[in-house]
């Protein structure tokens, strides 16, 4: 199974703006600040049609949504709509879009009908209830390793607790990460001229990425590289040894709110 990477640098210049305009506290640039654990949502239900300007023309290889308040079974599975401009105002819909209700993962990973170079993208997310809460939008890039194994293969797991220093100390959400290690053994020049661009698109550890080792969407991880530092090295002839360590991306699990 091929290990997928999708990458932010389009988002680094990304300006949001939402129709109708957000609830007061959930405004449209929580959608592009990188920062899972603020979202953007309308006061009552509705469509929340978001615009992302990314400031030029750039390949969208996928558009991927991160719905906060996951866990509840919204009212219907209607799908996010994605349409492209040129001009911020003329715009063509994309078909294929991914459902808006996955109880499994934050993550809405949707890939049909994308790769070519459009300075501006719209989500529509759908009217349903409760009213979905968007922490992020992202326009990304897709790097794909064919070697998707990793050897070895090491997982760990952290849990945090963040407290408020208020009259009563009181926990306000609880967030998970995952710190995961992966050495690729290369030998395509595509995978690994694909692996480093990844990294350099990700600016390092500068910016999130999505790591996708499967075909299932909950199995998709938010992560970002765990160094400034990239290094392959030939462990035989025509065989390259990638050595990557990501870090998980501490979040707010759904239902974790006190």
């Amino acid at each position: 199974m091929a290990t997928k990477l999708y990458t932010m640098g389009n988002m680094r210049s990304a300006y949001a703006q939402c129709t109708p305009t957000p609830a007061n506290l959930y405004p449209a640039a929580h959608l592009v600040d990188s920062n899972v654990n603020t979202w953007c949502k309308l006061a009552s239900a509705g469509t929340l049609s978001a615009v992302i300007d990314l400031g030029r023309a750039e390949t969208v290889d996928a558009i991927i949504c991160w719905i906060h308040n996951y866990g509840n079974s919204f009212s219907a599975t209607t799908a996010i709509d994605r349409y492209y401009s040129d001009n911020g105002t003329s715009w063509t819909f994309v078909s294929g879009g991914v459902s808006i209700r996955d109880t499994a993962t934050p993550l809405r990973i949707a890939t049909t009908g994308l790769g070519s170079s459009h300075r501006y993208w719209k989500v529509n997310i759908p009217p349903v209830s409760p009213v979905p809460e968007v922490a992020m939008v992202a326009c990304c890039r897709e790097f794909t390793i064919e070697q998707g194994y990793a050897w070895p293969e090491t997982n760990g797991r952290t849990a945090y607790n963040v407290y408020s220093q208020g009259k009563y100390i009181r926990p306000l959400y609880k967030t998970v990460t995952k710190d995961l290690t992966r050495t690729f053994l290369l030998t395509a020049p595509t995978d690994i001229e694909a692996a480093r661009n990844a990294f350099d698109d990700s600016g390092g550890q500068c910016r999130p990425l999505v790591l996708w080792e499967s075909s299932t969407q909950a199995d998709a991880l938010l992560a970002r590289f765990a160094s400034d530092t990239w290094i392959d090295r030939q462990a035989t002839h025509q065989f390259w040894k990638a050595s990557i360590q990501f870090k998980g991306i501490p979040h707010a699990d759904t239902g974790d709110n006190y």
